[in-house]
This record gives structure tokens, sequence and C-alpha cells, in this order.
């Protein structure tokens, strides 16, 4: 397992990575990982699932060539925005903002104690 950084939170993270910016909410909600969830504090369980969430949704986008409108609606993709729904559980998503950027969750299926 490569060395994480610190302090480093998970969303900060895919936001550093300009191909994943497209598609970092879909999976760390696929992965039920909350957005400010620190790497170094995440289990290698949880670090498996997400690298397995990652690996699942960059198969489909090149599969599907998907652009906003490729991804499967069961995916968070199509649910970002104000009174969202969570495709998984219903709940309504709540909006975050990291490093200046915006971003969806849903508070259940992403709970901050459940990602570590």
């Amino acid at each position: 397992m490569p060395e994480l950084p610190d302090v480093e939170m998970i969303k900060r993270y895919f936001d550093s990575t300009s191909l994943a910016r497209r598609i970092e909410n879909i999976e760390v909600h696929e992965a039920g990982v909350h957005p400010k969830t620190k790497m170094s504090e995440m289990s290698e369980e949880r670090l498996r699932k997400l690298f397995w969430a990652m690996r699942e949704v960059m198969r489909i986008a090149v599969l599907r060539e998907a652009g906003a409108k490729g991804f499967p609606d069961e995916w968070l993709v199509s649910h970002r925005y104000p009174a969202g729904i969570c495709p998984r559980c219903g709940t309504e998503l709540e909006r975050i903002k990291l490093d200046g950027r915006t971003g969806y969750f849903c508070p259940r299926c992403q709970s901050i104690h459940s990602s570590i």
C-alpha cells in the first residue's frame, strides 16, 4: 500500500487530480466515503473499497464514452443539484464546499463515521 498524505481529505485529493475531478463525487459515493474523510484515517478495507469503486466508475465511463449524461442514473452524478435525492437510499443530498469547489454527498450513505 503506498504512503498516503497524512491530512489529505479524500475530496481534496481528487480535486488535485484533473482526470478524477469530473467523477470524484461518483467514486466517493459508490464507496460510501464522506468527502471530508482524511485518507490517513481510512482503514485498509475502506481504501480497497474506494479503489474498486474508482476502477468500476472508470471502466463504465470508458465503455459508455460517458459525458455528463452517459453515466447510469443510479449513480450520484445525475442527482447533483440543490434538493437532489440520493439514488441509493432516497435521502436528500447535502452540498459541501471544499477548497473553493462545490460537491454533493449523501449524509446517510456517506457518514463521516462510517468512512474510516
